[in-house]
């Protein structure tokens, strides 16, 4: 087990809105706050959530004396801790963990969220803090989605998959 301070993190655990997760085990990416799903309307791309639960959700077998409660900061909260965290210790080889973590975090919102895409982007974007709105610009610009690609199971040709571009279900 790792323990470390508010401070160190930039995360005062007093004073920050928390989410309330369900008795459930997660073994895929799990996105709690549903309003910030890239696709909300159809669900063709982006992470489980509790109401749409991929695979990987099962339920969870807590030990008998489990309480079941957790800090877990709302994803505004969140990237604000790791864009400070990355502004407060970059060039400090003592913290180089903590700033090279908040880096590979911020990559996997953007991963995982589709932030590159313009209306992820906003809603990211108007939830930082002003100090923190511009560094986070830069980062988003910086992401690079790799392609997905697929095979033509009669032609044995490439395609690329976009996620978004994928039919809405019941049209087809």
């Amino acid at each position: 087990m790792r323990i470390f301070t508010e401070e160190l993190y930039c995360l005062s655990v007093d004073d920050l809105p928390t989410l309330t997760i369900p008795n459930m085990k997660h073994q895929n990416v799990t996105l709690l706050e549903e309003e910030y799903h890239p696709d909300p309307q159809y669900y063709r791309y982006g992470p489980s959530t509790p109401s749409r639960p991929g695979e990987g959700v099962q339920p969870i077998k807590c030990p008998a004396k489990s309480d079941g409660l957790y800090f877990i900061p709302t994803l505004q909260a969140h990237l604000n801790a790791l864009l400070d965290q990355i502004r407060k210790y970059s060039g400090d080889p003592a913290k180089e963990a903590i700033h090279s973590e908040a880096r590979w975090n911020i990559w996997n919102l953007a991963r995982y969220l589709f932030l590159e895409l313009p209306h992820q982007r906003e809603k990211i974007l108007n939830k930082v803090h002003e100090q923190n709105r511009e560094p986070m610009e830069e980062r988003l610009n910086a992401y690079k989605r790799k392609l997905n690609v697929g095979v033509d199971s009669t032609t044995k040709k490439f395609y690329t998959i976009i996620p978004w571009e994928r039919p809405i279900p019941g049209t087809r």
